[in-house]
């Protein structure tokens, strides 16, 4: 079983920054509240106002420290979870001079950062954390899943383009101007995309449509002017869009962030051969996984320990059905270290079949 990393203490601050979603709810509440100190004449510019203030206040976000520890579970002050590791979707370390600061991610929206002495003190707070390559499904893109992002976007494009017709024609001007405010976030909804890199490869989502690519399958990856270009096998190159919209933080340092993430989980993935028994669980017949672990072995595939099985299921470059049998196999086994590494498994995994795969097998 690998061993968890040490928590680290650092003399530094965190900076809590309010999600984007949270500051646009702050600024439709804030609209009729400035509504009643504007009076009628300006009650047009209530919506506008209030979402600019709830946006501007909430940026700055507040500090927390003046020392922090850092641990598998997230960034503590004293005995406060500051912020939670599941809270986390993407982090990498920005460098600028002397100074290098732990960006932390929800979404595409900054939601954190921690400022550190080096860039190697910063690797050492991903370690700790879990967040490194291997460890973690980088995800950046829409906080809101893609799909209901769109189907969002539209909803908002409809009403904001009826908005704006209905308050001109019934000259309603907080009509028209809750129209605009509509027509202003619909684009940023209807451009919504994600991209996971785990351990085994990237998951790309546009709108309604998914796509799984194994890192068997990339030769490279490059940045573009809008997102990352994916070489593939074959002379194929896929294209992936990284968000429209990113508040306080240059897009050009965000791709080149994701980028390096996964190059560095592209050479992670080629230095991992599969281990020799993942071929021995591939002749197993369909069914007997099913039925009993593959540990118990039949005529026809040779009986296979429970580190093995463990081996195999936590694998990036095995087969999908070979690992998938092994976790079927170690769902009846009782050892709590082998549920720790599949679980640990599900959690970098970006294959979303094979994630569901490990996470069900493991919490049965």
């Amino acid at each position: 079983m690998r061993k968890e990393p040490p928590a680290l203490a650092l003399q530094s601050a965190l900076r809590l920054v309010e999600p984007v979603a949270q500051r646009l709810i702050a600024g439709v509440v804030l609209g009729p509240l400035l509504a009643a100190f504007l009076g009628r004449p300006l009650v047009w510019l209530s919506l506008p106002l209030g979402f600019l203030v709830a946006v501007g206040v909430l940026s700055y976000g507040g500090r927390f420290g003046p020392s922090v520890l850092v641990d598998r579970r997230g960034v503590w002050r004293d005995r406060e979870l500051l912020l939670p590791r599941a809270a986390v979707d993407f982090a990498y370390i920005a460098r600028r001079g002397d100074q290098s600061t732990v960006r932390f991610f929800a979404g595409g929206d900054v939601t954190a950062e921690l400022d550190v002495w080096s860039a190697e003190e910063g690797l050492r707070v991903l370690e700790a954390m879990r967040l490194g390559p291997g460890e973690r499904v980088a995800r950046l893109g829409s906080t809101l899943p893609v799909g209901f992002a769109c189907v969002l976007g539209w909803s908002a494009a409809l009403l904001g383009l009826g908005g704006v017709i209905a308050g001109l024609a019934a000259g309603a001007p907080w009509i028209a101007a809750t129209g605009i405010v509509a027509l202003f976030v619909a684009p940023g909804l209807l451009q919504s995309s994600e991209i996971c890199a785990g351990a085994d490869g990237l998951t790309i989502s546009t709108g309604l449509s998914t796509r799984f690519v194994s890192y068997a399958d990339v030769l490279g990856v490059e940045e573009s002017r809008r997102g990352i270009v994916i070489h593939l096998v074959g002379g194929d190159r896929l294209f992936a869009a990284t968000p429209v919209r990113l508040w306080s933080v240059p897009r050009r340092e965000v791709k080149s962030a994701l980028v390096s993430a996964i190059r560095a989980e592209l050479t992670r993935f080629r230095a991992s051969p599969p281990p020799p028994s993942a071929a021995r669980i591939e002749r197993a017949p369909e069914g007997q996984a099913e039925g009993g672990p593959l540990s118990e072995g039949t005529f026809r595939v040779a009986p296979l320990p429970v580190e093995a099985l463990v081996e195999i299921a936590v694998c990036p470059t095995a087969s999908e059905r070979a690992r998938e049998l092994a976790s079927r196999a170690l769902s009846a086994v009782e050892e709590e270290w082998a549920k720790e590494e599949l679980a640990r498994a599900a959690d970098a995994c970006a294959s979303p079949a094979l994630r569901d795969a490990l996470t069900v097998k493991e919490s049965a």
